[in-house]
């Protein structure tokens, strides 16, 4: 049997009740999350149409990166979705689906440009290359498909789940307050280019409290809970509120001093703490490499 066109296959419900979208860092990063639910909305309705009520949708952010190519990571997981048709389009269209905030999933940093060309996809129309494009490069061809969610057969569905699992393992969530978000950036990149997934809200969140169900899942799947500790930190009722739930968790908590001594909180006392000396940079991210790559 030939496979499906594209646009019939995109109107057609995924038998398996998952697809998979891929979504431009650039484009999306603050329009992709509607209302209190993690979400995704179309100009069209035919991710509504795939997915349904009840089913589930996986979502690779490709980003920019300052040097080499795109960077895919599998960053989202919406259980339980829901259809929303708005009454008019916004920036990325009026027909949405959105996940329920505490079934969802939020991942740590990860590459799956492999698992991305591993894929088959229902029908079997694995990921080509643009045809206008002379190189072969087959991910050259995903800027494509942002608007055209694939559904994912049984095996699909199978190499996200085991994909998901690894790429939560070993993350670490960076906890911090505004004023320090250049060094959060920093210290994330580094860490994540020695190889060691990192959750960043600023990678993939809107800073705001109706984010905490996802704030919450995140911390909970990580293995480290990095607080960056600066002259403000003490008055931040939101990075104490994410120490306590790491707590809670029987998450492994690392401070770092940049500019204070640890504040008083309950879940910070006896903890043994790293500090960023001047022209230090490097060593604190050899220690944090260490702390953070320990297994208990």
């Amino acid at each position: 049997m030939a496979p499906a066109s594209k646009s019939q296959s995109a109107r057609e419900p995924c038998a398996s009740r998952h697809a998979l979208a891929i979504a431009l860092w650039e484009k999306n990063r603050i329009g992709w999350l509607e209302g209190d639910f993690l979400g995704l909305a179309s100009r069209k309705p035919h991710l509504q149409e795939m997915i349904g009520d009840g089913g589930t949708l996986w979502i690779v952010v490709s980003r920019r990166q300052s040097h080499g190519p795109r960077k895919y990571s599998l960053s989202f997981r919406l259980d339980g979705c829901r259809k929303k048709t708005y009454d008019r389009d916004g920036a990325f269209g009026r027909y949405a689906v959105l996940g329920h905030p505490d079934r969802s999933t939020v991942f740590a940093s990860n590459d799956a440009k492999h698992l991305l060309l591993g894929m088959r996809f229902d029908p079997l129309r694995p990921i080509d290359a643009d045809p206008k494009k002379v190189s072969t490069d087959r991910l050259l061809g995903l800027g494509g498909y942002i608007q055209t969610p694939r559904c994912l057969n049984d095996a699909d569905v199978k190499l996200l789940e085991d994909f998901g699992a690894e790429a939560d393992r070993w993350s670490v969530f960076v906890s911090y307050r505004h004023e320090d978000e250049r060094t959060a950036a920093w210290l994330s990149d580094g860490l994540d280019r020695q190889g060691i997934s990192v959750f960043r809200d600023k990678e993939v969140l809107r800073a705001g409290a109706k984010w905490w169900p996802a704030l919450k899942g995140a911390i909970a799947r990580a293995r480290h809970l990095v607080v960056l500790i600066g002259s403000k930190t003490g008055d931040s009722t939101w990075v104490k509120k994410e120490v306590e739930h790491a707590s809670g968790k029987g998450v492994n908590i690392i401070p770092v001093l940049l500019s204070a001594e640890l504040p008083d909180w309950e879940p910070l006392r006896e903890r043994h703490a790293l500090r960023l000396e001047p022209g230090g940079r490097a060593a604190l991210l050899k220690d944090l490499a260490a702390a953070t790559r320990w297994r208990d």
